[in-house]
């Protein structure tokens, strides 16, 4: 293992009683005592002098935090608590955290408006005092799974399957419903069921077993069948450790009725020894939606043993006189498989969460397992053996903390298992890279790495666990095939994902140390203008559904693919653009200019950098589209359909610096020639430079790269720095602030740069200083208003395709807009 950073806080107080929990947006939810940082703490202040502040008393309270794992030290207070916090669940959204205390207070916390620093408090439980052990989010019945035997096809629905799997608890039609489920340590389970007509959930509760007794630990896992499988254990190993099966049913005089039934139960394998003074400390399931394998951690104050467990059935044969011919006895067990054992205790265990399915030898998935000695090891999760260890470094404890040895106190993997997340006893979070390190056992093929990308893209969930492991000689040929396997798909499937499957290529090219910011502005472009196009594509009248005939948008893309002619007005007369097909409202028409605007830009953006890349410079962001056929041919496109629509509505144009000429019709004209040349592969035409020198001088080109950089904070920086990092809960780090491209300096000749900020959402400039508080994207920094006054249709279509997430796909935050810092 390999560790990325460590984020500490200003004041380090002993507290064992910390949990972590990262979502599948890699957003980290954190629990410790005390605040991050002092009360009277700025940023301007050195750590020295900060350290050695006084703290208030409401610091002596268990706080809960927010952050993204790409910026750990920008953390948002959620909540405080008198008593500890001993669970953090979030929902398979990303937006939704259960948070439960020690006393059984439980609160769901939620977005607001999809801003990560935002939250609004939206239930409140109380358990009547019940110590909950474990908690969990009702399954919501759907689950996709990645097929690793099928890693090597270039076919999605080969490696990415979804599988039947029913939800926890279903209204009439089948309709999953949302809530959770909570164990508490008297043997009660508690299901919360969201109430349509009020705030108010609709509570059950019952016991797991027929007599109540102390529990020590439990687990939670989800079933196919939609059943909930609960282990629990009085931690004594003189106890067997038990396992019920909990369903869930919606009655019409009661929301939520819980039945439990006892599974099969066993004894830990070190419970044979008479001489043990062991208890059992830990209880998991080995997968979340898997309850055929346990993990079991037991020990005392010098050693511990960890366990692995499978279930087994056996078929028995039922005497003639009871049989039917489809009658089946099973007798369900549990059959000890492996053990890993340590001189020390084991302090925490950490599970898989990806959802592999089929064996392949070169995957590697891991159980990760603590000790209080501050050794980590990572176990095989087929065999059960340790592959690889590691000890956590602690030189920045000084005299004064006694220079005690940090130990991991909680620990979870990222959904992928490429980054293990932890907190040690002091709080402070550790960030590590899994796989893909310096241990050979840890390797992964490139070609695992460009399908799990792939599934995560296709599933709306984060990347950055994975962009962190790749090394750099790797990161271009796993770009390369991510296009090669999109290029294969379906024209609908390709369609739908590839402004998804930009984004991940445009953080997997600023995760690199050289030119990122060019060739992200390159990616970055493809995303707007893919995104552009869907939005124009389907304000056109769609084909009937008897109908043999082309639909206006294919009927465009065909015209635009076969006709070589650049005069854009006798394309108009062959594409018979006074067709009703092709006719849209004035006034979603005058919405959609700043995104009309942003077209023309980007056109007159490359063929005034034409001459630019002709002489031999290609340091300036978006060169690779001159050569690009397809992009060329989409904006070439773009253009034509604008050009009908200035027909409609001669107000939704294009506005340029030069009034005398037609610049919509001078630019179809010299990128028809631009996109000839690059689609036939051939030199660029001397005429076709000589104009483009001439448009720099007749017409002012602004960047489109301008407003994709923020407040010179770009996310995946950290994967540029050395590692590991020491970092500050509360302070910027020290390079943000130095080492960044000079975007400024790598313009083509005639060119500059604004110092206007722009709307990477609306694509509408800002000012220099926006009034007001806006959205500002958590990874690249780019910002954009937080709600936009538009209620016709189109636009607000467009605003919403953006509302959950950056088009980098990092998380909104909001934030007062600080000063513009020049390049």
């Amino acid at each position: 293992m390999e560790l990325i950073y460590t984020a500490n806080k200003t004041r380090k107080i002993f507290d064992q009683k910390v949990v972590c929990s990262l979502s599948q947006k890699n957003l980290v939810a954190l629990s410790c005592f005390g605040e991050l940082r002092s009360v009277n703490e700025t940023d301007s202040q050195p750590p020295l002098k900060r350290s050695k502040q006084k703290w208030s008393t409401s610091s002596c309270s268990y706080y809960v935090y927010i952050c993204d794992i790409d910026r750990p030290w920008d953390v948002t207070e959620i909540m405080h608590s008198p008593v500890p916090i001993v669970c953090l669940q979030w929902h398979v959204s990303g937006s939704s955290l259960l948070i439960a205390t020690a006393s059984g207070h439980c609160t769901v916390w939620q977005m607001k408006d999809y801003i990560i620093n935002e939250w609004t408090k939206v239930q409140t439980v109380d358990l009547n005092g019940e110590e909950v052990l474990s908690a969990a989010w009702l399954h919501p019945g759907s689950q996709v799974n990645f097929h690793a035997d099928q890693c090597e096809s270039s076919s999605y629905t080969d490696k990415i399957k979804k599988a039947a799997f029913r939800p926890s608890l279903s209204s009439y039609g089948g309709k999953p419903l949302k809530g959770w489920i909570a164990v508490t340590a008297t043997g009660l389970i508690y299901a919360a069921v969201d109430n349509e007509q009020s705030s108010e959930p609709h509570l059950s509760k019952a016991s797991l077993m027929l007599s109540r007794k102390r529990i020590l630990v439990a687990d939670i896992a989800f079933s196919s069948t939609g059943e909930i499988h609960v282990a629990v254990s009085d931690g004594r190993l003189s106890s067997a450790l038990h396992t019920f099966c909990i369903t869930l049913l919606t009655q019409t005089d009661e929301p939520c009725l819980i039945k439990s039934k006892p599974g099969a139960g066993f004894f830990a394998k070190c419970h044979t020894d008479p001489c043990s003074k062991a208890k059992v400390s830990h209880l998991r399931f080995m997968e979340f939606e898997d309850p055929t394998t346990i993990i079991v951690g037991a020990g005392d104050g010098s050693s511990s043993q960890v366990e692995m467990w499978k279930m087994q059935h056996d078929q028995r044969d039922v005497h003639p006189l009871f049989a039917t011919p489809d009658s089946v006895l099973r007798l369900y067990h549990w059959v000890h498989f492996s053990s890993v054992t340590h001189n020390s205790p084991a302090s925490a265990i950490a599970v898989p969460r990806f959802p592999v399915r089929g064996s392949d030898p070169t995957l590697f998935q891991y159980v990760a397992v603590a000790y209080s000695d501050g050794l980590v090891k990572l176990v095989d999760k087929t065999r059960f053996q340790t592959v690889t260890t590691t000890n956590l470094d602690m030189t920045d404890l000084n005299e004064a903390e006694g220079k005690r040895s940090a130990y991991m106190c909680h620990m979870q993997q990222s959904f992928t298992g490429c980054v293990l997340l932890g907190l040690d006893q002091y709080g402070s979070l550790y960030a590590m890279k899994a796989v893909n390190t310096r241990d050979p056992v840890t390797q992964v093929a490139p070609s695992f790495l460009v399908g799990m990308l792939e599934y995560v893209a296709c599933t709306h969930r984060d990347w950055w666990d994975i962009i962190s492991v790749l090394k750099p000689a790797v990161v271009e040929g796993i770009i390369q095939q991510i296009s090669d396997n999109l290029s294969q798909q379906s024209p609908m499937t390709k369609e739908h994902l590839q402004p998804r499957m930009l984004a991940v290529q445009r953080s997997l090219v600023k995760s690199s140390s050289t030119g990122h910011q060019q060739r992200a502005a390159d990616f970055h472009c493809r995303f707007m203008l893919h995104s552009i196009a869907q939005l124009f594509r389907s304000l056109l009248r769609p084909k009937a559904a008897s109908s043999q005939e082309m639909s206006a948008a294919e009927k465009l893309s065909a015209t635009c693919a076969k006709n070589t002619e650049s005069d854009v007005d006798k394309v108009m007369v062959g594409l018979s653009a006074e067709n009703k097909d092709f006719v849209v409202e004035p006034a979603t028409l005058q919405s959609l200019q700043q995104l009309m605007q942003w077209v023309g830009d980007l056109c007159l953006y490359l063929l005034t950098s034409l001459p630019s890349l002709a002489h031999g410079y290609s340091s300036f962001p978006c060169h690779t589209l001159l050569r690009d056929a397809a992009f060329l041919g989409l904006a070439r496109e773009l253009l034509l359909l604008i050009r009908v629509w200035t027909l409609v509505n001669p107000s939704c144009a294009p506005v340029f610096t030069s009034p005398i000429m037609d610049c919509t019709l001078l630019l179809f004209k010299l990128l028809t020639r631009l996109w000839i040349a690059a689609k036939d592969s051939t030199d660029f035409e001397d005429s076709l430079l000589d104009e483009c020198c001439q448009l720099q001088s007749q017409v002012l080109a602004q960047p489109v790269h301008e407003g994709l950089l923020g407040d010179l904070d770009f996310g995946c920086s950290i994967f540029t720095q050395p590692q590991p990092l020491q970092l500050l809960f509360g302070q910027q780090p020290l390079y943000l602030m130095q080492g960044y491209d000079k975007i400024g300096t790598m313009l083509p000749e005639g060119q500059v740069l604004s110092l206007q900020r722009k709307d990477i959402v609306r694509l509408s400039h800002l000012g220099r200083k926006p009034p007001s508080r806006i959205r500002k994207c958590s990874r690249c920094g780019c910002l954009s208003l937080r709600k936009g006054n538009s209620v016709l249709p189109a636009l607000r279509m467009w605003e919403l395709r953006f509302v959950r997430c950056c088009p980098c796909g990092g998380q909104w935050s909001l934030t007062q807009h600080t000063r513009y810092v020049p390049f």
